[in-house]
């Protein structure tokens, strides 16, 4: 149950951020970082303070408003953000869900996922994948329900689910 409220507390903080990223024209881009960030508990160093130190951005700005943007997230959720920098040392950036794996992980209760991906873990149920669905897909998507359900169905076989 922890898992879900996560989710879906996940959900919530990005429903705004699934907007497609947009360059702003009037601004030079001069670096692009994806990171994957624990929510509302990101370090002042490595990963985003050494990738945004070395194009001469102030990390502590950015730690500090992610997370507090992040903050309402609860639970050991590791989101992802992608960070535009540029050249007049401005950024912005967009915080994006976590990947389908780390939802199908959490729902399955299983540890890690196996790397060959050939042997059998765990078990995940239509209702845990139509609620999964749920979460990932876009507010604005034209796919059908089933279709992302389908593709969830998928990803959880070929990790061994």
């Amino acid at each position: 149950m922890e898992a879900r409220a996560a989710a879906a507390k996940t959900a919530e903080l990005c429903a705004a951020s699934f907007l497609p990223i947009t360059r702003n024209r009037n601004k030079k881009h001069i670096a692009h970082f994806k990171f994957r960030l624990p929510a509302g508990k990101c370090p002042m160093g490595p990963p985003a303070g050494a990738a945004l130190s070395s194009v001469g951005v102030k990390a502590a700005d950015f730690v500090r408003d992610f997370n507090t943007k992040t903050a309402a997230v609860f639970g050991p959720v590791e989101l992802r953000a992608k960070v535009r920098v540029y050249s007049d040392k401005t950024l912005d950036y967009w915080v994006r869900p976590p990947r389908v794996t780390w939802f199908l992980q959490k729902a399955s209760g299983v540890e890690s996922l196996p790397p060959n991906h050939a042997e059998f873990v765990g078990y995940v149920t239509p209702q845990m994948l139509y609620h999964i669905a749920e979460l990932v897909r876009p507010p604005d998507d034209a796919q059908p329900m089933l279709w992302w359900v389908r593709r969830l169905a998928s990803a959880a076989r070929n990790h061994g689910l």
